[in-house]
């Protein structure tokens, strides 16, 4: 699986099929899981307020279509869910607001 990650304050949005931080436009729908240490493997862990092109190995929620409250995520507003079970590439696109 492969798409762009947006790392925000109360974010984590995942974009599958997202190369750039110009296609990871629109509604964020899908909460991006993951632990601390699996990102963090390249020896820096990575910065709020960026956007970053991964691969991973993962799996999606069943349900990925949930209502506002029980859903993933901050709050359970993400209606899917991508869990990152191991990362293959993690690439920074640089800060989603220039600055």
């Amino acid at each position: 699986m492969e798409g762009v990650w947006l790392n925000t304050f109360e974010g984590s949005a995942f974009y599958e099929g997202a190369t750039s931080l110009a296609d990871a436009r629109g509604e964020a729908r899908v909460w991006f899981r993951h632990e601390e240490p699996l990102i963090a493997w390249k020896g820096a862990p990575p910065k709020e307020e960026h956007a970053y092109r991964v691969v991973l190995i993962g799996r999606s929620a069943e349900d990925m279509n949930r209502p506002p409250l029980q859903g993933y995520g901050h709050m359970g507003l993400w209606p899917g869910l991508v869990v990152v079970d191991e990362l293959l590439e993690l690439q920074d696109l640089g800060p989603l607001r220039p600055g």
